[in-house]
């Protein structure tokens, strides 16, 4: 399997069609640890700045990368949180995918969050989790006029901190669950407990919420990923 990462500039100037990843030679692992799933498609260091207490108590909403695999069919997609999320468990993380061949996807939230998304994103597909009461999660598929739940297509794991030091969110979907796109975007967020919360932070980097009730609009996924994603980063065809 070739192994090579693709310059920045090239990614600024080439055409997505011409970007693809390698597939992994080895079985991906659903267990919350992103070292079997290459490079990171986007990165942020950036605290959030709410009312709760920024980066003290609120760490569990400091998302510090975002990251996608795939072998033999199965997309695996990750989201590393700056905190030990397995003792301070209250945080809900989500991944917006929007796909080239899904029609026109939803500019909201399936839970109902203040989220929305904007500026040409426009996923059809949202996998939502919680890691408190044991864990679990949701996915989501826009039907054209509703959220759809999907009962199938989809498992997931989490990590307390087992990413050296921070915790990770990890869920294995299956390609043709997606309608077996050619390329995806995808963009995370977090957010709280309450109904009416906002999504404190995302990655790729944006503006941080200050507060938890204004709506957080996602608005900078990430460029478009040719699928089979793999595991050792980019390779030019």
């Amino acid at each position: 399997m070739f192994q090579r990462m693709l310059r920045t500039a090239a990614i600024c100037t080439m055409a997505a069609s011409a970007i693809a990843f390698a597939s992994s030679a080895n079985a991906l692992t659903l267990d919350g640890l992103v070292s079997d799933l290459g490079s990171a498609q986007a990165t942020d260091a950036v605290l959030p700045t709410s009312g709760e207490g920024g980066a003290g108590p609120n760490a569990v909403m400091d998302l510090s990368g975002i990251y996608a695999a795939e072998d033999s069919g199965t997309i695996n997609l990750a989201l590393t949180i700056a905190a030990d999320i397995g003792a301070t468990n209250w945080g809900k993380y989500k991944i917006f995918i929007q796909t080239n061949n899904g029609g026109t996807g939803s500019t909201t939230d399936p839970w109902g969050r203040a989220i929305a998304c904007g500026g040409g994103f426009s996923p059809q597909y949202c996998l939502s989790c919680w890691v408190d009461s044991g864990g679990g999660f949701n996915y989501h598929h826009w039907n054209g006029s509703s959220w759809d739940s999907l009962g199938s297509g989809a498992t997931f794991a989490i990590s307390g901190a087992g990413n050296g030091g921070q915790g990770g969110v990890e869920w294995a979907l299956t390609r043709s669950s997606l309608g077996t796109p050619s390329t995806i975007q995808i963009q995370g967020t977090c957010t709280g407990g309450g109904g009416g919360d906002n999504g404190q932070d995302a990655v790729p980097s944006q503006a941080n919420a200050t507060d938890w009730g204004t709506v957080t609009t996602l608005s900078t996924p990430t460029s478009a990923i040719t699928v089979p994603v793999g595991v050792s980063g980019f390779t030019i065809e």
